[in-house]
């Protein structure tokens, strides 16, 4: 589990989440992205890395409410855990 520390309100449908996830941090590079699951048998989505801290061992994620998953995100609140982060995923190589 990983929870939820932070949730700010930025506009309408669109959230900043700071999530305890020190295994992430250790590997989080500019550019990359992590995988989400909010529960068993839930969408894995991918969302990009904003900001991490490795003092705290927490990531950053900026997420707009578009779809079910991230609706359903979107009404979690700091106290909340998500079931899986994984990553971070290399982003792709430049041209």
């Amino acid at each position: 589990m990983f929870p939820i520390l932070e949730k700010n309100d930025l506009a309408a449908k669109v959230y900043r989440y700071v999530i305890q996830a020190p295994a992430v941090v250790k590997k989080a590079r500019a550019g990359q992205f992590v995988i989400l699951r909010l529960y068993e048998d839930g969408e894995r989505i991918p969302i990009t890395l904003a900001d991490w801290d490795t003092v705290r061992g927490t990531i950053t994620l900026y997420v707009q409410a578009v779809g079910k998953t991230t609706t359903m995100m979107s009404m979690m609140k700091a106290g909340d855990s998500l079931l899986d982060v994984v990553g971070p995923v290399r982003n792709s190589k430049p041209c």
